[in-house]
């Protein structure tokens, strides 16, 4: 056994069994572990980008991590659009990359020593948990380096770098290194009783869900989502989130932000009560001020990351925690209370905005062809519930469709939001493919964002999925 060939099997023990790979020289033995393992899946896809886009993919569904195989040079350079996409959304892959000979690794001020050498490790520094090179074929650093990314509050990419040499050392796999750190960074001390009785005496409360609530299991949501509706609290989404309750739902109030239908800014901008739970806040959603998102409420911030709470102005208040503790408290504490009759005009008022401007249009020029508007309308119409539905992340195209599609329940809608990458759509979807119990995949893509990663046309042809392609 060869260090590639433990580095794989120690990533099939953790239950990563993806691998997304472009071959090169540069991690030629990496490529042999992966496809010598019975417990791996390679998938090759014809770029780098698309590579990494699709082991994003793959996680936003599956919330578990895949790995993107690509080789040294100019295979590490392209994947760094889907890597940083990854990093900014909180999506966990691993990123293997080759790498020249120690030899050839140049020292200093140097440009380059070895053929198509980058300093790939310093250069994604800054976007991952974890970026190490692998100067020899150390087993218990390979273990320190996996542990020490799964204790991250948030989900991110970990590149490691193996020079050619180090990938073909040979190894004894050592029994004792097989272990895995459990993550221990939920954040369980809080007390939220103060802000729980806050919220009973609150007449015009909602809460806003973001991405970082699919920590919360499935049963404890549906409780939680029941309960809101039961009490009156008004729930919106961002549009990384907004799939977890059906839009048809009395207690969904929709997606608040500068391109949004406009029921959804009211109850934002009405409420009295805001809670913001797992939501990163950024301008979209609080159109570039985030000082009067909310401005009539006492707003709450609820996220694992300091630096999250740290950025936002201090009529927050601030409280450190995992979405998924916030969540049990919250049913713990409801679970026997009744919403005050003084909610119901609250209440009312809120399905009178949603009739009113849910399903609002913009008016249509008398002109013959079809609009993206209908097109979406249809789409949410005739797309079955319990489908997938990846969209395109960036375009006008895309915009109106996460602004107007109706989810059913069960469906799982995402795109990459922070970075906005054209060329997402395609790769992203090849990735979800691959995850055995999705049946029906739908791609909403834009015709520009497609021709960016127009070649995985060729990489679908070759998985033999199937994935209906709405352009």
């Amino acid at each position: 056994m060869n260090f590639s060939d433990s580095i794989f099997a120690e990533l099939a023990s953790r239950g990563i069994n993806k691998v997304f790979a472009v071959p090169g020289g540069g991690n030629m033995f990496l490529l042999n572990a992966a496809c010598s393992n019975p417990q791996l899946e390679v998938i090759f896809c014809h770029n780098e980008q698309a590579a990494a886009i699709a082991a994003e993919g793959y996680y936003k569904v599956s919330r578990t991590p895949a790995v993107c195989l690509v080789t040294s040079g100019p295979g590490c350079t392209n994947a760094i659009t889907g890597i940083v996409g990854a990093w900014l959304d909180s999506s966990s892959m691993i990123v293997l990359a080759g790498q020249v000979k120690t030899d050839d690794l140049k020292v200093g001020e140097l440009r380059q020593k070895g053929p198509q050498e980058i300093d790939f490790v310093r250069m994604m520094a800054g976007y991952c948990l974890v970026a190490h090179e692998f100067k020899t074929s150390n087993q218990a650093e390979l273990m320190k380096v996996l542990n020490q990314s799964e204790c991250s509050p948030r989900g991110g990419p970990v590149v490691l770098s193996v020079p050619l040499d180090v990938q073909n050392s040979r190894v004894e796999f050592d029994e004792q290194f097989n272990s895995v750190i459990v993550n221990s960074s939920n954040k369980t001390g809080f007390d939220f009783c103060p802000l729980f009785e806050v919220l009973s005496k609150s007449s015009r409360p909602a809460i806003l869900f973001g991405e970082g609530c699919r920590d919360i299991s499935p049963d404890m949501l549906k409780s939680l989502f029941k309960l809101c509706e039961k009490l009156r609290i008004a729930c919106l989404f961002s549009w990384l989130s907004y799939d977890l309750l059906p839009w048809d739902s009395p207690a969904n109030m929709g997606r608040p932000g500068n391109v949004a239908k406009r029921h959804s800014n009211f109850v934002v901008q009405t409420s009295d009560v805001l809670i913001i739970l797992g939501s990163r806040l950024d301008h979209t959603q609080s159109a570039f001020d985030a000082n009067r998102f909310g401005v009539n409420a006492t707003a709450y911030l609820i996220d694992v990351d300091q630096n999250e709470l740290d950025k936002m102005p201090a009529r927050f208040n601030k409280i450190l925690s995992n979405s998924s503790v916030f969540a049990t408290r919250f049913v713990e504490f409801f679970m026997q209370l009744s919403s005050p009759p003084y909610r119901d005009s609250w209440w009312d008022y809120c399905q009178s905005l949603k009739a009113q401007f849910g399903r609002e249009r913009p008016v249509n020029a008398s002109r013959s062809a079809l609009d993206i508007d209908e097109v979406v309308d249809f789409l949410s119409t005739w797309i079955p519930a319990g489908a997938t539905i990846v969209t395109g992340s960036s375009g006008l195209s895309v915009e109106i469709f996460h602004v107007g599609f109706r989810n059913k329940a069960d469906q799982r809608i995402f795109l990459t939001t922070a970075l906005g990458a054209m060329g997402f759509g395609l790769p992203a979807a090849i990735g979800v493919a691959q995850i055995a119990r999705i049946n029906e995949l739908f791609l909403f893509e834009s015709d520009g964002s497609l021709m960016m990663n127009l070649q995985e046309l060729a990489t679908l042809r070759g998985i033999k999925k199937r994935i209906l392609i709405f352009l």
